[in-house]
């Protein structure tokens, strides 16, 4: 991601500098914490810097090494991978991502009464309620919903697991994280009305307190494939990233989550140099496809403010 901000950075510095005339304003917006709540995007967004934006387009990485499209039979099937490599002429291969997943983080606290082990009837043990309620929401989620046609089921995932002070007392307190992968068609205020519902359920059997918080909860982006800022993006990307240029959508979140919040037809394109080496420890960028992005950034703003 450092290298989608720099690589803005450089392509609207060229233009300036070029005395490039724009029939319009282009905005860099520079956010922070969009790998935890998105807070920097909230508030450029509270602020009103998201407002009158016409169009988005994010540099997150969207490529992968070419290697993984021959080696992903399930998400890259052998013709498209054929396909793509054929037409390929760099090192990595690039998708315009035209929406991806909501994000909805929260975490279920259970509250019990601390006793010796040695006198177990004297306490309430939190870990075994916690666990009555998270078979419940394995239940709940392994469960059919409703499919969005674009993005499909949502993903969701118990992230963590806390619970009790020390190996000889009952647990007066446990909790657990989980986040969800949302959709237009089961949205995260939807999973905590239904998983709300559920802890009102247990709520009433004797002795049992459990809480939900929600930590997060960013909603999905979902882009017209036809609009025409998408493919504006799509056509100049094939030329300038030497390859063809699919439309996918990810699970993934970014900023776009909350800079597109209250405009739902904002067309959003997520396209940037990065690939599927994010957050490992030998995480890099192809210098050739970084600079390709550069010029690739420079024509899609020429191209819209013609």
């Amino acid at each position: 991601m450092k290298s989608g901000l720099a690589a803005l950075v450089i392509a609207m510095i060229e233009l300036h500098d070029e005395h490039v005339p724009l029939n319009g304003q282009i905005k860099l917006l520079a956010t922070v914490y969009e790998e935890k709540n998105e807070t920097g995007a909230q508030t450029l967004t509270a602020q009103g810097y998201a407002d009158d934006l016409t169009a988005l387009l994010v540099a997150e990485p969207s490529g992968v090494d070419k290697q993984a499209l021959a080696n992903n039979p399930d998400k890259f099937p052998t013709e498209m991978a054929q396909k793509l490599l054929a037409a390929n002429q760099t090192n990595e291969q690039h998708f315009l991502i035209f929406a991806h997943n909501g994000s909805l983080d929260f975490k279920v606290t259970a509250t019990g009464k601390t006793a010796h082990s040695s006198m177990p009837a004297l306490g309430i043990n939190a870990i075994d309620h916690l666990l009555a309620y998270h078979n419940r929401q394995k239940q709940y989620f392994d469960q059919k919903h409703p499919i969005d046609d674009v993005l499909g089921d949502i993903v969701p995932v118990t992230t963590l697991i806390n619970g009790g002070e020390q190996i000889n007392s009952v647990p007066g307190h446990a909790e657990l994280t989980c986040r969800v992968r949302t959709t237009p068609a089961l949205t995260g205020d939807q999973v905590i009305a239904d998983l709300n519902t559920i802890i009102a359920e247990l709520n009433q059997q004797a002795d049992m307190n459990l809480e939900l918080t929600v930590i997060n909860n960013q909603p999905p982006v979902k882009s017209n494939p036809q609009a025409p800022f998408i493919q504006a993006v799509q056509k100049i990307g094939a030329q300038k990233l030497s390859q063809a240029y699919p439309l996918m959508h990810v699970a993934g979140g970014t900023d776009a989550a909350h800079l597109a919040k209250h405009n739902p037809d904002l067309p959003v394109a997520v396209v940037g140099p990065g690939n599927d080496t994010s957050h490992m420890i030998d995480e890099y960028v192809d210098e050739e496809m970084y600079l390709k992005h550069i010029d690739f950034f420079k024509a899609v703003m020429l191209d819209y403010l013609k």
